[in-house]
């Protein structure tokens, strides 16, 4: 999936052992909550009832820099608050969910870009997977302290064969 369009003339590629698959359960509105919902933007801060994640970086929680996120719903169809809502640019504020169709794929920046997954308030659960992976000239090991994002446990590496 991941191979020369994507990762261009790189020869190595270090990518995550084990994709994360994920469900991101509907739980619509109740008739009371529907009363007060002003359809705007989904709450961003903290972790809200029924969320995957508060709002965060991937570098928060460790992630080597040069790691490029993916993001694959196997849905018929990803949108709204059944997806993942990702700000364009570091800091920027600026958050739009992912619209995908099956077979879609996102690549994006995790590791600056701030997102979250909101209270699904859509009729459908969402399932993805979300894996990433990084360009072998931007690997550099991280200290022991940081033991699981070592190669050969979290993360493993492909050669230009693989790729091909």
């Amino acid at each position: 999936v991941v191979g020369r369009e994507v990762m261009g003339q790189e020869t190595k590629l270090i990518y995550q052992r084990a994709p994360m698959l994920r469900f991101h359960i509907a739980w619509p509105l109740s008739a009371d909550e529907v009363e007060v919902h002003d359809n705007s933007m989904p709450p961003m801060g903290g972790r809200n009832p029924g969320t995957l994640a508060g709002l965060h970086t991937d570098s928060e929680y460790g992630h080597p820099e040069g790691e490029v996120n993916f993001f694959l719903p196997v849905n018929a169809r990803t949108s709204g608050t059944n997806s993942l809502f990702v700000e364009g640019e570091a800091d920027r504020g600026d958050f739009e969910p992912f619209a995908l169709n099956y077979g879609e794929m996102m690549m994006w920046n995790g590791n600056s870009c701030r997102h979250c997954s909101p209270r699904n308030i859509s009729n459908q659960t969402r399932v993805s997977f979300d894996f990433r992976v990084i360009p072998g000239s931007l690997w550099k090991e991280p200290p022991k302290k940081k033991g699981f994002f070592q190669l050969g446990s979290y993360y493993l590496d492909a050669t230009a064969l693989e790729l091909d």
